[in-house]
């Protein structure tokens, strides 16, 4: 299989190339490199400019904030300011400008000089009680319930008649529909598409939220990609705008995003001790119920299950290979517990869990595909889930134990006491693993793929269900 390097235009790739050349010598920001990747993410051959945006974000925006480090969180703020002053003079993007230019963002260095100041802002005026708080989504669903919906704990809490809205994907309503405080306002991010169609997403919320300011409104950001990690104001006071910068805790610190979060907005709240909220999900009934019918159906409510999900969100660096995989599968078989697996969204994903039901079932167990409008009557060693995410993430809460890379699922069974093991491959920085850490009341046990240990997958898969089983 090709490199994602491999398969990029020879410009773009020395465009990359040269940028991390100068923040590895510890030069100045080659920003002439961004207005080069802007101007071909511009030009009108549809491949090159696609190529040229998912450089921009994949090979520079994504590692400098993956690396956690303030320093680079700082090199990304300078970066990212240049490309929306550059966004702002082209074509189609008049709306976009003028709304920056009604909220007093008239160049870059206003960009620049808002984004960082907001780690200073001053505490909340303790008087003050919003009629509505509202949070935006962190765009993918294992951030929102591993983040965000631990800022919707929070905020709940403090709180507690204030209503709550989160700004996100229809789909979060899977995740948090149960939650009777909350309402979804729909907004859609598009992951894909030109710079534009980026930018799309925080026009269409700043127009929503400009409706809401009215009401006593509270904004709570926690580094969502919608206002570009804080570079997008949304506010027209940003004296109601709680923001959460990933990146502002010290490379000593090893907490995570989630602890993290907590401590941040009660220091600006004017907190006098912290209010105990971590990560919930808030299943509906319905999803609920069918996953305790689609266990007895299957034969497991007497049996030790754990839930399993080797999708990483379409990065593959995260996987860890396919040995692993069968070899964890066969000793959870071989030790007896009924595997409950996800077969994923992507084709990668399906295709790759289509083979381990294949495998288990070439070993003699029992395996059956189920989905919502499955009615299985034979009992089951292995069921592979063909489904959305709130059925999954509601048959995970009825496991014993669960395991699977670095993605949503490993957020959804902390947030239900579900013991886990958590697989991290692929990350750039050592902070990586510590800060995306799942965060729960029950155990929780990360393993950090070292590069050695993918030339023996069968005794990481050993490791992995040892420590699965271990108390």
């Amino acid at each position: 299989m090709s490199t994602m390097a491999e398969r990029r235009p020879i410009e773009i790739e020395r465009c990359l190339e040269r940028f991390w050349e100068a923040q590895d010598a510890g030069a100045p920001i080659e920003l002439e490199q961004i207005e080069r990747l802007v101007r071909l993410a511009g030009v009108s051959d549809a491949a090159q400019a696609d190529a040229a945006v998912q450089a921009l974000f994949a090979g520079i925006v994504e590692p400098l904030n993956d690396s956690f480090r303030p320093a680079d969180r700082r090199t990304y703020v300078r970066v990212f300011a240049r490309v929306i002053q550059l966004c702002r003079r082209m074509r189609g993007a008049e709306r976009f400008d003028s709304q920056l230019s009604a909220l007093g963002v008239s160049d870059e260095a206003d960009l620049i000089r808002r984004a960082e100041s907001l780690d200073q802002r001053r505490s909340l005026d303790p008087s003050f009680e919003p009629r509505t708080v509202a949070l935006l989504s962190r765009v993918t669903p294992g951030a929102d319930v591993a983040i965000t919906s631990a800022a919707l704990a929070w905020a709940g809490a403090r709180w507690p008649r204030a209503r709550l809205k989160l700004i996100g994907a229809a789909r979060l309503a899977q995740l948090f529909g149960g939650e009777t405080r909350l309402s979804i306002v729909e907004l859609t991010y598009r992951r894909r598409g030109g710079l534009l169609d980026r930018f799309a997403a925080w026009s269409a919320a700043r127009e929503l939220i400009e409706k809401m300011e009215a009401d006593d409104l509270l904004l709570i950001d926690p580094d969502s990609r919608i206002a570009q990690l804080g570079l997008l104001p949304l506010l027209s006071d940003d004296g109601r705008y709680l923001f959460f910068n990933g990146s502002a805790a010290s490379e000593e610190d090893q907490r995570s995003l989630s602890e993290l979060l907590v401590e941040r907005l009660e220091q600006r709240a004017a907190g006098a001790s912290l209010i105990a909220a971590r990560p919930f999900v808030a299943l509906s009934a319905q999803d609920n119920e069918l996953a305790g019918r689609l266990i007895e159906n299957l034969g497991m409510n007497k049996r030790r299950v754990v839930g399993v999900s080797f999708g990483v969100g379409g990065n593959q660096a995260k996987r860890v290979g396919a040995e692993y995989e069968r070899q964890a599968v066969r000793l959870l078989l071989e030790r007896g517990w009924a595997v409950l697996l996800d077969r994923g969204t992507t084709p990668d994903e399906t295709a790759a869990a289509d083979r381990l039901a294949a495998f288990a079932a070439d070993g003699g167990w029992a395996v059956q595909r189920i989905g919502r409008e499955s009615q299985p009557q034979a009992a089951a060693d292995l069921a592979c889930w063909d489904g959305d995410m709130g059925g999954f993430a509601a048959l995970v809460g009825t496991c014993e134990r669960y395991l699977g890379y670095d993605s949503m699922f490993q957020h959804v069974a902390a947030a239900q006491a579900i013991p886990l093991v958590a697989v991290f491959n692929g990350f750039r920085s050592p902070l990586f693993p510590k800060r995306w850490r799942p965060c729960g009341p029950a155990r929780v046990s990360v393993i950090e793929v070292a590069a050695g240990d993918l030339s023996d997958q069968a005794g990481l898969a050993l490791k992995s269900v040892d420590s699965l089983e271990g108390e």
